[in-house]
Formats: structure tokens, C-alpha cells, sequence
């Protein structure tokens, strides 16, 4: 990051179950030219990058959340008609 001219990442580890990282992007990356490792080519460390497919589980998941951001782990499951352990997985 000192290398991008980032600032230094910020730690959150007082979430309950995880933790959250905060990176400031440099102004550099703005930039059209995207700094000193993005840019349209995608810099010295780009490449491709793999797409991974979401399963049905997954999608229907995301759905049932994106209607009711509130919903439940167990609403989740009886709509979905499959074991709370199957959407906690």
C-alpha cells in the first residue's frame, strides 16, 4: 500500500462476528492512467480474473435478502424449504 501511496489500512475488530478492513485508494488511481499499478491494462500485477457461478441456494439467498434485508436465517429457510444449516453453510 506504501508502494501505491495509500494510506495505512484501517482495522475494525470489534464487529461480533468479524472484522473490516478500510483501505483509502490514492488519488493516483483516479488518475487516467490508473497510478503506478492499474490503469485500463490492468498494471504489472492485473490479469484475468476467474468468475465464480453462483449456486441456486446462493442466488435465491441474495433475493430473499435484496426483499426483506431484515429476514431471518430461519424465515430464510422455511421459504426455501431447506435446513438452516444448508443457508448458514
Amino acid at each position: 500500500m506504501k508502494e501505491n501511496d495509500n494510506l495505512p489500512a484501517e482495522f475494525n475488530v470489534y464487529l461480533i462476528t468479524a472484522f473490516k478492513v478500510d483501505v483509502k485508494v490514492s488519488q493516483s488511481y483516479t488518475k487516467e492512467n490508473g497510478g503506478k499499478v492499474g490503469g485500463k491494462n490492468g498494471g504489472k500485477v492485473g490479469g484475468d480474473v476467474t468468475l465464480i457461478e453462483m449456486t441456486d441456494i446462493q442466488k435465491s439467498i441474495i433475493d430473499l435478502i435484496g426483499a426483506d434485508a431484515s429476514i431471518s436465517i430461519d424465515q430464510m429457510a422455511v421459504k426455501m424449504a431447506v435446513k438452516k444449516r444448508t443457508l448458514e453453510r
